[in-house]
């Protein structure tokens, strides 16, 4: 889960992208792979949260897992005799695993405890358990009566099982899975209808793929003779129809896409989609390997999801456009997924503005509604997720998309493929402030980047030259830095009238127009050193842009900048001003002090913002020695706000310092903050670090100021001066040793492309900027301001 959300507005996705391998099979083969004797290759496996989990019972079995990755997974199994390796296995929100290794966990010697996270848990599991009652299982709730925790045990037996089929195909599955095994011979018997019975046919292909042999009699009965072995292959997964299924309504609603990797005489029920996008009237082309779909105009049909019932969120999108009533049949095990489906789909589709109801039966959906940008709860469901997305396309205004990562479940590239095919999409990050909130959005080879501001007082003269002016500040114009080159034109939507506040959200757009990454494309897979790639990949997936490094790029300091041009004015208004110059370049540090006459005078002359000019000069040489050799070089920005009253600030958790401190640790690359004599206060004596008292024009004041203007976490009334230490540019020429993150092997890498020697030289309007937000809100929060 992430604090992190996402905005999208409406666009057309046009395109081809390659549909991500299947889960479903990938669960399989990964599960008889580790059951079989030898070594087995899975090639071009999904490689998502759900096959990890997979991938950690596996382990927890005795297989050994040699190597994983989104290229391929080499497992060595346990020649059919499981053993346990774990007293507890974590099977995350996975219900496959859990459900599937329920039985094989039945086969070893010992317990184990099979758990995990809390979606998981809601979702029941005693069917597969009760049907095992009588085989030489024995097991236990730990918890909530028939869900996970659950305590397994025994030694499973075959002969005569019977089970639902109307409650999960994946009990069945997990007996496919099992019962091979067993000394005796198998009859399991389904005693309803058989639901969802595709995915039993993906189970019996998978297996018959790895060597077991069971005859089907007419989805009634499974005779499964005991004592077979799992054989070792090498397997190649094929695309999924469920996950490329949202990329195709995207096509059919609004644009022109092309999904290849779907195999066209797949076994898998959700290649349904592609028969009722036909019967629904989109344009349709299928090939032997791919699926087209174009817009064009939709009618409403009556839609069975007996077997699909991971499609119908999508469906539901879909069926909102189409003209007249679409009905959805054969819903209600929609309510134990990972979520309440049955009743998100409705909610969802209300959300946009559309009209949905289920009567016992049916969802019926009327169409076609023109969607509105809404905030939908995606109810922690990857599906509503993606399906949000879609909806978006089509949808009048923004769209807020909550829990983005969710794809990580069971489609990691969603994100990646979405903008790939022309959707418009951004990150919106979480608010700063409490009282005066800022929302930052964007990516940085995104369309656009750009914040809003709640609660900003009326009345502050902000000119959008003024706004310009602050951003022309950000951008060097010294030969130091590198060519990209935006206009950074500020787009005022909302906030200002005749170049004053109004009260209302302020909002600031700020176009994206060089945007050249083919550089980034060549070293996707690499992680670049000292760049957040790696933690980024890992929490957010493809929510995480890595053209640029996406949402953690220095391009996202522009919309910061202009949303301190908004708070300067107003701190100007109350008698304060932010100030900020660098004060050391590598080993080129400034020994003077500098007066605040001095920085603003001086500052936008220095190639790099040194209001000293003789100082300057040595810095811009040291820039230049580290790009001369394919290097970079840190630096030092000090910042001040003068003027504050006493006690702005409150004590710990909203202290002035540490608010100050964590925001220019929100600047990228800023690694420490040091406040007055900072970090040489170790070296003194506390009769010579303590700021004495006096008394100067009537006011109590102190005669140095080694605190920085700062005591008990509020502002004594001097100036507040802090200074923020910049690391080298990660992104440099020299090659240096990495990991490629797909293969998961040892590289080498060189990173091209446009980046400063030194970003310490264009950091001290992003601190001022910081600094001025920072103040503002504690300023609009104790008072000292008044809206």
């Amino acid at each position: 889960m992430t604090l992190l959300k996402l905005l999208a507005r409406s666009s057309s996705l046009n395109g081809t992208i390659v549909a991500p391998p299947s889960k479903s099979y990938t669960h399989r083969a990964v599960i008889c792979a580790s059951l079989a004797s030898g070594t087995t290759t899975i090639r071009e496996p999904l490689f998502s949260d759900d096959i990890e989990a997979t991938l950690d019972a596996s382990r927890a079995i005795g297989a050994n897992i040699v190597k994983a990755n989104s290229k391929e997974i080499v497992i060595e199994g346990v020649g059919g005799k499981p053993a346990i390796r774990e007293e507890k296995v974590n099977c995350r929100e996975s219900g496959s695993t859990a459900r599937f290794f329920l039985p094989i966990m039945a086969l070893a010697d010992g317990e184990i405890v099979v758990t995990g996270k809390p979606g998981l848990r809601r979702r029941p599991i005693s069917e597969v358990l009760r049907a095992m009652e009588g085989h030489g299982i024995a097991y236990s709730y730990l918890g909530e009566e028939g869900k996970l925790p659950v305590k397994i045990g025994g030694k499973l037996r075959g002969g005569e099982i019977s089970i639902r089929g109307d409650v999960s195909s994946q009990y069945i599955t997990a007996l496919m899975f099992a019962l091979p095994l067993v000394e005796e011979d198998s009859v399991l018997r389904i005693t309803t209808e058989l639901q969802s019975r595709d995915y039993i046919d993906i189970t019996m292909d998978v297996l018959s793929k790895f060597g077991i042999v069971i005859e089907n009699r007419d989805y009634k009965e499974f005779i499964i003779k005991g004592g077979q072995q799992y054989k070792a292959i090498d397997y190649r997964v094929e695309g999924d129809y469920s996950s490329a299924a949202f990329f195709l309504v995207g096509g059919a609603i609004g644009g022109n896409v092309k999904v290849e990797n779907l195999t066209k005489n797949s076994k898998q029920g959700d290649k349904a989609i592609v028969d009722i996008l036909r019967d629904m009237g989109a344009s349709t082309h299928v090939g032997d390997d791919y699926v087209a779909v174009s817009k064009s105009e939709l009618k409403a049909i009556d839609i069975d999801a007996k077997n699909i019932p991971d499609l119908v969120p999508i469906l539901a999108i879909l069926a909102s456009q189409a003209s007249g009533t679409t009905t959805i049949r054969n819903v209600e095990r929609l309510i134990i997924k990972e979520s309440n489906r049955l009743e998100g789909t409705i909610e969802m589709v209300k959300a946009f503005g559309g009209t949905a109801s289920y009567d016992g039966e049916k969802i019926s959906i009327q169409g076609p509604v023109h969607l509105r940008g809404s905030s939908p709860n995606t109810r922690g469901d990857h599906r509503f997720t993606m399906s949000v997305a879609i909806a978006a396309l089509v949808a009048d205004g923004e769209t807020t998309i909550d829990r983005p990562t969710d794809i990580k479940k069971s489609y990691p590239a969603f994100f990646e493929h979405y903008r790939e095919l022309g959707g418009d999409v951004m990150t919106l990050q979480p608010a700063m402030g409490v009282a005066l909130k800022t929302y930052f959005y964007g990516d940085s080879h995104g369309k656009r980047v750009g914040f809003f501001m709640d609660g900003m007082p009326s009345g502050i003269e902000v000119s959008p030259s003024f706004v310009e002016e602050e951003l022309d500040k950000r951008r060097s114009k010294s030969k130091l830095t590198t060519p990209r080159r935006e206009e950074d034109k500020p787009i005022i939507i909302s906030g200002l009238s005749a170049n004053k506040t109004d009260g209302n959200r302020v909002r600031v757009e700020i176009r994206n127009k060089d945007t050249h990454s083919s550089s980034y494309k060549a070293i996707k897979e690499l992680l670049r050193p000292g760049h957040g790639d790696l933690t980024a990949k890992m929490k957010f997936a493809s929510v995480f842009d890595y053209r640029g490094s996406g949402f953690l790029s220095a391009r996202l300091t522009a919309p910061v900048v202009a949303a301190g041009a908004f708070a300067k004015k107003l701190l100007l208004k109350h008698g304060v001003k932010v100030l900020a110059h660098t004060v050391q370049i590598g080993g080129v540090k400034l020994d003077r002090y500098v007066s605040d006459e001095e920085i603003e005078e001086n500052r936008e002359e220095s190639p790099v913002k040194c209001a000293d000019l003789n100082a300057s000069k040595l810095m811009a040489e040291e820039v230049e020695r580290a790009r001369q050799s394919l290097d970079s070089v840190g630096g030092v920005i000090e910042g001040r706000v003068v003027g504050l009253p006493v006690g702005v600030g409150e004590p710990r958790t909203y202290a002035l310092d540490s608010m100050i401190a964590k925001a220019m640790l929100s600047i990228p690359a800023a690694k420490g903050v040091e406040f007055g004599a900072g970090f040489s206060l170790a070296e003194m004596r506390g009769s010579e670090s303590n700021d004495s008292f006096t008394i100067r024009d009537g006011r109590i004041v102190t005669t140095t100021n080694n605190m920085g203007g700062v005591l008990g976490g509020m502002s004594n009334g001097m100036p507040v001066v802090f200074r923020v230490v910049f690391k080298p540019t990660s992104s440099i020429a020299r090659e240096q040793d990495t990991v490629n993150i797909a293969t998961m092997e040892n590289a080498k890498i060189s990173v091209g492309g446009r980046h400063d020697p030194c970003v310490a030289i264009r950091a001290s309007p992003i601190v001022e900027a910081m600094a001025a937000l920072t103040v503002a809100d504690l300023m609009l929060c104790g008072g000292f301001i008044k809206e």
